[in-house]
């Protein structure tokens, strides 16, 4: 959870970003007493629902909730480059972070920068069907999915070394 609010709140540190499966939609998830860990949260965060100090501070940094306060760094300068890249993913089979918060937040970010009519920023969003939480099961799938974000990020930098 601490490197998307991060991001969040200086975009200028950074340039690619990787996140697995992260927990994004933090405030809607502990609104929603329907969702597994819900209620087991509520011990360990407090409970949004009803207490307003509880709420506003899970407010404060939730990820998807403040991508707009990225987005006004970059509009004041404060980020040259856009928004950092950012290599998202998800399992339609965890049971843990929903698929609806990763793909959420992805679809918030190309919508700010659609809006903003910024240079679109490398966003993507990596889904898996039968995977759980921990990614893929066996030697080779976790090799793949490792391959994957090593590419990525590869490619990220030999993007900003060429931008120079």
């Amino acid at each position: 959870l601490p490197v998307a609010p991060a991001v969040i709140n200086r975009p200028d540190l950074f340039a690619a970003v990787v996140l697995k499966v992260p927990f994004l939609d933090v405030l809607d998830s502990m609104m929603n007493n329907d969702l597994p860990l819900t209620t087991a949260e509520f011990e360990e965060w407090g409970n949004p629902q009803e207490n307003r100090k509880v709420y506003e501070y899970i407010r404060s940094y939730d990820p998807t909730k403040n991508i707009d306060k990225m987005f006004s760094l970059s509009k004041a300068g404060q980020n040259t480059s856009s928004t950092p890249a950012f290599l998202v993913s998800c399992s339609l089979s965890d049971m843990r972070v929903g698929y609806w918060g990763p793909a959420k937040f992805v679809a918030k970010i190309r919508e700010n920068e659609s809006q903003m009519n910024l240079r679109s920023s490398d966003v993507l969003l990596n889904w898996s069907a039968d995977e759980g939480h921990f990614g893929s099961g066996g030697r080779y799938g976790r090799l793949e999915e490792q391959a994957f974000e090593l590419s990525f990020l590869c490619r990220m930098i030999e993007k900003s070394i060429t931008a120079f």
